[in-house]
């Protein structure tokens, strides 16, 4: 009989041809620096002004994709950027004391692999290594310590928890990744475990120690809640998928959630919900005394199409829900209280992930322009003479 391990393996070869069908064949040269193709992940600095974007090639006319720095203050990207495989997924930082990122994480769906970079950024000036530092204007290669596998087929979720020892990421085939994560930002693969199928994104619970995630399904009208407990020093962590939280009635044939974010507290969760109908779910999360989060659905704001990634803003006791509309070219502001949308932004072709940052004093939220090849920057700032409406767009 053969084991289970030993059918794993054979199973990898076609389940990777299946969940990849119809991604062609990857061109011969390398993808050009200073230069955005299909952005798709973004992460911007807690200091604000320096945002990293993964670029997909998505129509493979390059080797692969890249990531690269984008400056949100003077519009400009920069010349600086490390080589991933194509299709990128989420990208996320490991912030230093002074704000800056110092280690950056990326999952690529065409190799199911977790690429990782060294960061450092001195007035203004942005060096990312992976192997060997490229001078500016060349493209640094990955070597193979920078080179994880362990992600799982078509990986898109990733997510660092809060105190930056540990990293998850989702794949649509069903594993959830689990990375521990030294004090020098080194990742080394731990487990990769089984969850339902479909999963894309995830996020960590804020009161859950790290060991409780949340992830969407693209296959399914529901979100999982996962517990991760630990194993001992010989004994790899384990995963406990709990019930699942339904978001509507199943319609077959479908997309259905998207990104996934928490508020500050953790007491709620918001959902991108593509449905139909397309909205914004909102679930209670408060863990309660027995330690079990509430995990039901409130209620859900109705959108105009395609939700896609989402931005949660907190200030002065007033929480804001911002939510990409990939074919609308919009960003939906929603009013999580009451459940409405309260403004629609117009920004370019095929807004995706959004970050939030700051350039000249006030808050500004990012957003890569998938279809544009471009960054957009909206002002987010509360009383601005421009708050909400595209100020800069980065190409």
């Amino acid at each position: 009989m053969t084991s289970p391990i030993r059918l794993r393996a054979m199973l990898r070869p076609a389940l990777a041809a299946v969940l990849l069908a119809g991604c062609e064949p990857t061109g011969p040269e390398q993808h050009p620096v200073g230069v955005l193709r299909y952005p798709l992940g973004l992460a911007v600095e807690p200091a604000g002004r320096i945002a990293f974007v993964a670029n997909t090639n998505f129509d493979s006319r390059y080797a692969g994709g890249t990531v690269n720095a984008v400056d949100l203050e003077t519009g400009e990207v920069l010349p600086t950027a490390f080589s991933t495989a194509a299709y990128a997924g989420k990208l996320v930082g490991r912030a230093n004391d002074q704000g800056h990122f110092d280690r950056l994480y990326v999952v690529t769906r065409e190799d199911g692999a977790l690429r990782w970079a060294e960061t450092s950024v001195t007035d203004g000036r942005v060096s990312l290594s992976c192997g060997a530092e490229a001078a500016q204007g060349a493209l640094a290669a990955c070597d193979a310590l920078h080179t994880l596998d362990g992600a799982g087929f078509d990986p898109y979720g990733l997510v660092l928890t809060s105190d930056a020892r540990r990293l998850y990421s989702a794949a649509f085939s069903g594993q959830i990744g689990i990375f521990d994560v030294d004090e020098a930002g080194t990742p080394v693969a731990s487990v990769e475990a089984s969850a339902p199928t479909g999963l894309y994104g995830l996020a960590v619970h804020p009161s859950g120690g790290g060991n409780l995630l949340y992830a969407t399904s693209k296959f399914r009208n529901t979100i999982n809640s996962v517990r991760v407990h630990e194993g001992d020093a010989s004994s790899s962590p384990l995963l406990a998928v709990d019930e699942a939280v339904v978001l509507s009635s199943p319609l077959p044939g479908r997309e259905f959630a998207r990104d996934i974010v928490f508020s500050p507290a953790g007491d709620l969760a918001f959902v991108a919900y593509r449905g139909p109908p397309a909205a914004l779910a909102v679930v209670a999360t408060a863990i309660g005394p027995s330690g079990v989060p509430a995990n039901t659905v409130v209620g859900a704001t109705p959108l105009p199409d395609s939700p896609s990634g989402l931005a949660v803003v907190e200030r002065d006791g007033r929480q804001r829900v911002y939510v990409s509309l990939f074919t609308k070219d919009l960003v939906a502001v929603v009013d999580p209280v009451a459940l409405r949308v309260i403004d629609l932004i117009e920004v370019g072709d095929g807004p995706f992930d959004l970050a939030v940052g700051q350039v000249g004093g006030h808050q500004v939220l990012a957003v890569t322009l998938f279809r544009e090849g471009a960054v957009g920057v909206i002002d987010i700032e509360p009383g601005s003479t421009f708050e909400h409406r595209e100020i800069k767009r980065i190409q």
